[in-house]
């Protein structure tokens, strides 16, 4: 609690935005949970239809990713394959 109120302070974007809700709420348009839920549906929707990489895409990122997908093995051994075998003609 104490990051958010400190940010409330000291950003001024923020503190807009925290004000702009407690009128909402004072103004008995919404109740708290209302805004609350509003506030999360604004995110789901912007997540949605601004989709951003998963992690940076930086060559140095890139390079790790890569490393260390060429350590893990694509398929199971051979061991495990027999243990999954399944045979397809049981009826």
């Amino acid at each position: 609690m104490n990051d958010v109120k400190a940010r409330y302070l000291n950003d001024p974007t923020f503190h807009c935005v925290v004000d702009h809700m407690r009128t909402i709420i004072r103004s008995a348009t919404l109740t708290p949970s209302e805004v609350r839920e509003a506030a999360m549906m604004a995110c789901v929707i912007e997540e949605m239809y601004n989709p951003r990489p998963p992690f940076s895409t930086s060559d140095e990122d890139l390079d790790r990713v890569r490393q260390a997908l060429a350590r893990t093995p694509t398929t199971p051994p051979p061991s495990t394959l027999r243990d999954l075998n399944v045979d397809q003609h049981e009826g």
